[in-house]
């Protein structure tokens, strides 16, 4: 999932998270979208890794509650 951030020097960051059993770097994962014909400017400025997405009550990743955690890991 992605989700933006408030950013006080750009406005908004983009942050991935993903789910995985191995460490997941930010280089990796902009590799892989570079391979897919991503711009640069949609790349995401940080990637978290986490065990599961948090989910709202009819089942959709909640992007809210993943915005919330990485703001406050950004503090």
């Amino acid at each position: 999932a992605v989700v933006g951030v408030p950013d006080k020097i750009t406005g908004s960051r983009v942050c991935a998270f993903v789910i995985s059993d191995i460490e997941v770097t930010l280089e990796m994962i902009r590799g892989k979208l570079k391979e897919k014909g991503f711009p640069d400017y949609k790349m995401p400025d940080r990637v978290y890794s986490i065990s599961k997405m948090p989910l709202t009550n009819v089942g959709k990743i909640d992007k809210n509650k993943l915005a919330e955690k990485a703001a406050e890991e950004k503090a």
